[in-house]
């Protein structure tokens, strides 16, 4: 566990993922054990430990079972023992925990890049999931060059339906599988129901966390709106000038997108709070980080804090949300509920 901050769940405390590096790694998809150089021997045995120290849920007996008479030898890779660890996957840890690559943790969360085709998506007809559309396509990535549109869906990957790898292992697991250069050929159909099939290549692909801004005048008070992508370093500067312009044009209430904003830093998470509420709730509890019993030395709380670009005006705030919207974004929107109006248009977030 590193220095940084990350937020895994909705709720203001969250569960130790398990973030394991043997030397580095290729910056490929998470769950690939090929991304370590070290045995697979090493890699389960690093997980157990960690999970065993670490993980926020040890205190419940369910959990404790689990460890007792554990061999690690007796899971094939180190995604099935972690699998197997995991607290009530289908209630808690809904994949907050997961193993990555150091180097993969660090273009992310620090650099704003990972590798990948470039766009996001979500099934639109749950609980059938064969319906896949695009929700975003990250600018100048192998999708957008392939004509990738926000909207389009995914008919088939490499000659499969949608429903057949639903079927099979997943659509997660394919389109997270193989690093950069990795090629897979997409069957696509636009907004008119045409069709096109086009082959898309991972690379590295730079995120935007804060693609739009703007203030808009409504019946003489001055709206903020804020697209807010993603919780990474590479936002902070982009935060405190898009707040800038909002306090300077006298933004009296602000719309934040958090669409598809899935978290990330809580270091990012608290300063977007401290610029919305940091005037209003100065002082006042943000949030409360809590370990498990083992680490409570760790637990802390932190206040909100007025900074340069806080809001002076604000009497309203409105968050765009979808199930999509979770983490850090969740945490941002409790941290404010007791102090200011706000509300929520769109779907219930993730937590």
């Amino acid at each position: 566990m590193g220095g940084r901050r990350l937020v895994r769940i909705g709720w203001a405390l969250f569960a130790a993922c398990a973030i394991v590096g043997c030397g580095g790694g290729s910056g490929q998809s998470p769950g690939n054990v090929n991304a370590f150089p070290c045995s697979i021997g090493v890699q389960r045995q690093a997980i157990h430990d960690i999970m065993l120290e670490w993980y926020f849920f040890n205190d419940e007996l369910e959990q404790q079972q689990k460890y007792a008479g554990l061999d690690p030898a007796t899971f094939a890779t180190p995604d099935d023992l972690l699998a197997f660890l995991r607290y009530r996957p289908e209630q808690f840890d809904r994949g907050f925990s997961f193993i990555t690559t150091t180097l993969a943790d660090s273009q992310f969360f620090g650099e704003g890049e990972f590798v990948g085709f470039g766009f996001g998506s979500k099934f639109v007809d749950s609980p059938l999931n064969a319906d896949l559309r695009l929700t975003q396509v990250f600018p100048g990535s192998s999708a957008a060059l392939g004509g990738f549109v926000r909207g389009h869906r995914i008919v088939m990957i490499d000659g499969r339906t949608i429903a057949e790898i639903g079927q099979a292992e997943g659509v997660s697991a394919v389109l997270s599988a193989g690093g950069d250069g990795f090629t897979r050929t997409f069957l696509m159909r636009d907004a008119l129901g045409d069709d096109f099939e086009v082959a898309v290549t991972k690379t590295l692909v730079t995120i935007d966390p804060i693609p739009f801004t703007a203030v808009f005048d409504v019946a003489g008070a001055k709206v903020g709106y804020v697209d807010f992508r993603t919780f990474i370093s590479t936002a902070n500067a982009e935060l405190d000038l898009a707040f800038a312009q909002f306090e300077s044009q006298h933004v009296s209430a602000l719309i934040v997108d958090l669409r598809y904003n899935g978290g990330g830093l809580v270091s990012t998470a608290e300063q977007l709070a401290n610029l919305i509420g940091g005037i209003i709730a100065v002082d006042k509890i943000l949030s409360k980080t809590l370990f498990n019993s083992a680490k409570s030395a760790f637990d802390s709380i932190v206040p909100f804090a007025q900074l340069s670009g806080s809001l002076s005006l604000l009497r309203q705030v409105v968050f765009i949300t979808t199930g999509s919207s979770a983490s850090a974004s969740e945490l941002v929107i409790n941290a404010l509920l007791p102090h200011t109006v706000v509300t929520l248009v769109g779907s219930d977030t993730f937590g």
